[in-house]
């Protein structure tokens, strides 16, 4: 087994030297960290060590070089392994949002939330079993007496009320 451990350091030992002397991400076995953790599953603590500090390392560059390709929007053209495509997948992600998306997603919040505060409630006074069309182009119904209606159309609200469907609640 001694011999397997030092073939697999020495194998990753050069890709992490590749990897450091290039700028672009090198073609590397897209099963490679599937396959150093199904191998350090087998091993004693001291090579287990061994192993996973050069695949740290060799792991570290290669995220630094996705962040790379992230932030200047640069295609990656070889197969990755499925743990780097999934950091590159969020990396875009991330990258992708605007800080003003925030801002605009609370203002959003905040007009919706002053929508509702400023709903018309209403209760019907008798049954309506179709629909009508209000002043606003909306249409209200069918709904059962003493049901309690929402609107965001004052016109509308009252209108109802002035048709002696409804009243204000």
């Amino acid at each position: 087994m001694g011999s397997e451990i030092d073939s697999l350091y020495g194998s990753l030992w050069e890709a992490y030297e590749k990897e450091t002397k290039l700028k672009e991400l090198l073609d590397i076995d897209p099963l490679i960290y599937s396959k150093v953790k199904e191998i350090i599953l087998k091993l004693d603590k001291s090579d287990k060590e061994k192993i996973l500090s050069i695949i740290k390392d060799i792991e570290k560059i290669r995220k630094e070089k996705l962040a790379r390709y992230a932030i200047y929007g640069k295609n990656i053209s070889k197969p990755l392994p499925k743990e780097e495509e999934k950091v590159f997948e969020e990396l875009i992600k991330i990258l992708s949002r605007s800080y003003f998306d925030e801002q605009e997603s609370a203002e959003k919040r905040e007009a919706e939330t002053k929508t509702q505060l400023t709903k018309t409630k209403l209760r019907a006074k008798e049954d309506l079993d179709a629909e009508i069309l209000l002043p606003s182009g909306a249409t209200a119904g069918p709904f059962k007496a003493n049901s309690i209606i929402e609107l965001d159309n004052k016109d509308d609200a009252d209108y109802l009320v002035r048709s002696g469907l409804c009243e204000y609640l």
